[in-house]
């Protein structure tokens, strides 16, 4: 399936969503990852992937774009989740001791362990002046080496610390550098492409190797094998160079076949019970065109020869190849830039230059890539296909100036184009019934010989979306907002050339199988269904907006001389051509084959004369006429003639074939539609095929009635708004009114509890002026007592003093009569 990822920005949140796997493929494919966000004006924006990575176990993938998102497949479960963003990402790798952690490596020079199933993060490793390009782990899973282009970091992952660090010189870069397989030794490849490999413990240096010593410039790539004992690499050369790791020597040059012109990426992919001797290598790498053109597959495989009796391809852990051919990945313009696969060897994932990331089943691709055969390469098959047509050049060596590349490239697209002529066409199409499906795009661009008038079509483009198709995804509602996009695209640009198609109801499901064909060209798209339209579609728009009267009485005088049966049959069910014949034409018969079938339906039409069409008209109910004779009413009939029934293509074709070289001359389509004629360089042709006059008519009227409607629309919008704004002004004063009304009852609640306050406080002030009464006599009272007390005090007071005074006088008395 196309996995399809949106983001919205809302706050983070780690949720599983499930998915499904694609049906078994020929190619392998299980799914396509994609991620899109939304734009301002509706649309969604595509973000592209850029780094892969598969967990320990083989299951779990993590893909991460270009803008930081990471996201994680289980491939056992069928589910993805997004992680937390932790910056734009310069490289991501699982821990192979701990299958839930990624280390992720940001632009701002971060390294970070996150855990895939929480988001949380688990350690970081701080350190390096340059983002972290590259990421290799220890066999016994402690250390991790990272690196930048001017520096290297071996960090223990115990404390999260650096063990060692490698720094160049300014003048001094690093390619690559990494930990062997078993030994643990550390490698690092320089920009001069020497090699160096130490001790990891010691970094005592184990080996120093040479460019000279093994004749390859421009390493790009190097692969071991999991058991350690051979080492591959490649670059820019045409040639891949294996070693014996265990002498340290060059035990083979293997040449890539011819015009392939050198290598992006290596890896071994692991086999099961191959015990880490891995035998097959699968890269990237370029190829020319045409050999991309005669293979059609995106991997194949090779068989290692070895001349050399003291050479022994398994102990080098090495005895095949498989070569992916980037442009073959499920589309045609969609080459890989890179790709991983699983420790398992049971997925491959790769990402395209597109943004899409594809992951295979890896037994599939070897499967497919086995399927040539024994003993044949690719290229001994192309060359057989040269060697049967005119020769043409060989590719010259690439060079490193990429200016010269881009002209070697655009050289061997002319010379593609040179090539790719009907007459050598016409014999795949007959032994294989169809084209490649990966080139089909560019086949049925040259033998249609489209002109590409770019500048015709941005003035057409410029126009903008036509009216009548202003609505047109609610006839065609889905996801793919891009599809839809191009469909409105290419039908204004018919309607703009020609006001005609602006009042053809069917045009849209005529047009859509070829936009979904072509939808990563709409140039080519457009220009491909002008072809159709000038040449397959001739004399159709004679009478419109009714029924093409004389191609369905060409299409009936050809049925009636092949099959008068049936013919009578469908006469005595009232069935007539606009039934019969009419659907299959106006929907490009769309309706009634699947997509395999339709393409490999138009691959012949396009190779084949105009009347081919008409042909298969006919030959589909001769076809099928024992499903024909079991229809019995006009909803019967109906439901044939536009939807899918099965068909054996093979015998449809034939039939098709059969009618178009047996039908006699004085009824043949052909003595009344003109030879193919392809559109001409720099400007579209003048279509006037339809009656101008009742077009036009209806057009203008058309045009007036949407105008109307539109200022319909716009008055409809006015009163929406005015009333709207009544409704808002209405339900403002009700929100008012309410208030006040509220408000109200406040004021009478607030005013009610100030007179219960106030009856409160008067009753307290009575008990204290009472209370004050009550203090006031008492204290008068307590005043007198006080008073009393005192006089009675004095009083005794007194007595005792005049006691006193007549006891001293007594005394006194007493002692003078003595």
């Amino acid at each position: 399936m196309d996995l399809a990822i949106h983001s919205d920005g809302k706050p983070f949140k780690i949720v599983k969503q499930v998915f499904y796997p694609k049906l078994s493929r020929k190619d392998g494919l299980i799914i396509q990852i994609h991620h899109t966000t939304p734009a301002g004006n509706g649309e969604t924006h595509r973000v592209r992937f850029v780094h892969v990575a598969f967990n320990e176990t083989g299951e779990q993938l993590a893909a991460a774009d270009h803008r930081g998102n990471i996201f994680i497949i289980d491939l056992n479960s069928n589910k993805f989740w997004l992680l937390p963003n932790l910056g734009i990402c310069t490289a991501i790798a699982f821990s192979p001791h701990k299958s839930a952690e990624l280390l992720v490596g940001t632009a701002d020079r971060a390294l970070n362990f996150i855990n895939t199933e929480t988001g949380d993060i688990m350690g970081s490793l701080v350190g390096h002046t340059l983002p972290a390009k590259q990421v290799s782990f220890s066999c016994r899973g402690r250390y991790c080496l990272t690196a930048s282009s001017e520096e290297a970091i071996i960090w223990d992952l115990e404390s999260f610390t650096q063990a060692h660090k490698l720094t160049m010189r300014t003048n001094v870069a690093i390619k690559q550098v990494m930990f062997m397989p078993v030994s643990d030794y550390v490698l690092a490849c320089f920009q001069d492409d020497a090699m160096n490999v130490w001790k990891f413990e010691t970094f005592e240096c184990v080996k120093q190797i040479i460019p000279d010593a093994w004749k390859s410039h421009h390493l790009k790539s190097i692969a071991f094998t999991r058991n350690g004992r051979a080492m591959v690499i490649g670059g820019h050369t045409s040639s891949l160079v294996v070693f014996a790791l265990d002498t340290w020597t060059v035990k083979k040059l293997i040449q890539l076949p011819e015009g392939m012109g050198g290598v992006r990426h290596i890896q071994f992919l692991p086999q099961m019970f191959d015990g880490g001797a891995n035998k097959v290598v699968i890269f990237i790498g370029s190829v020319p065109a045409f050999v991309w053109r005669e293979i059609g597959k995106p991997f194949w495989k090779t068989p290692l020869s070895t001349p050399d009796r003291d050479l022994n391809p398994d102990l080098l852990g090495i005895s095949s190849l498989v070569f992916c051919d980037s442009r073959a990945l499920d589309h045609a313009d969609a080459e890989a830039g890179r790709f991983t696969c699983s420790s398992n060897g049971k997925y491959v994932a790769a990402v395209l230059h597109s943004g899409e990331v594809n992951v295979y089943h890896g037994s599939c691709l070897l499967d497919q890539s086995s399927s040539l055969l024994p003993n044949e390469t690719p290229v001994e098959r192309v060359e057989e296909a040269r060697r049967s047509t005119t020769p043409t050049e060989k590719l010259p060596a690439p060079r490193r100036n990429q200016t010269s590349l881009q002209r070697q490239l655009a050289q061997v697209d002319k010379q593609i184009k040179e090539e790719l002529t009907l007459e050598r066409l016409r014999p795949i199409l007959k032994q294989f019934g169809e084209y490649p499906e990966s080139y089909r795009p560019l086949i049925w661009r040259t033998i249609l010989e489209v002109p590409r008038n770019q500048a015709a079509f941005v003035g057409l483009v410029n126009r903008g979306v036509h009216s009548s198709y202003q609505l047109v995804d609610k006839d065609f509602p889905m996801e793919n907002r891009p599809l839809i996009k191009n469909l409105k695209r290419v039908l204004s640009c018919l309607s703009h050339w020609s006001t005609l198609f602006g009042q053809v109801k069917y045009l849209p499901a005529f047009v859509f199988p070829f936009v979904k064909v072509l939808q990563n060209d709409p140039l080519a798209c457009f220009e491909v269904v002008l072809t159709i339209i000038v040449n397959w579609c001739q004399f159709w728009f004679e009478y419109f907006p009714f029924p093409p009267i004389n191609i369905l009485a060409m299409v009936e005088n050809v049925f009636e001389e092949h099959d008068p049966e049936l013919l009578e049959y469908l006469c005595q069910a009232k069935v007539s051509s606009q039934l019969y014949a009419w659907p299959l034409l106006h929907n490009a018969f769309s309706e009634v084959l699947v997509k395999n079938e339709w393409t490999a339906f138009w691959d012949h039409l396009f190779s084949n004369e105009p009347s081919f069409l008409l042909m298969a008209t006919v030959a589909y109910s001769i076809t099928l006429r024992a499903t024909v004779k079991s229809c019995k009413t006009t909803q019967d009939f109906e439901f044939f003639y536009s939807n899918p029934n099965p068909i054996d293509m093979k015998r449809f074709i034939s039939k098709t074939y059969y009618l178009l070289n047996k039908t006699t001359n004085e009824i043949h389509p052909r003595q009344y539609l003109r030879d193919f004629e392809p559109l001409k360089k720099g400007a579209y042709p003048v279509f006037t095929d339809y009656p101008k006059n009742i077009v036009d008519y209806q057009a203008r009227h058309l045009e007036q009635i949407q105008e109307e409607e539109a200022e319909m629309v716009r008055e409809k919008q006015a009163l929406s708004k005015e009333r709207a704004e009544q409704e808002k002004k209405r339900e403002e004063q009700a929100r008012t009114q309410i208030q006040e009304e509220r408000l109200e009852k406040l004021e009478s609640v607030y005013r009610a509890t100030v007179r219960q306050e106030e009856e409160r406080i008067s009753r307290q002030r009575q008990k204290v002026m009472s209370l004050r009464r009550e203090l006031r006599d008492r204290e008068l009272e307590l005043l007198k007592g006080a008073k009393d007390k005192i006089m009675r005090q004095n009083t005794r007071q007194r007595q005792t003093t005049l006691e006193r005074l007549l006891d001293d006088i007594n005394l006194k008395v007493r002692q003078g009569s003595q």
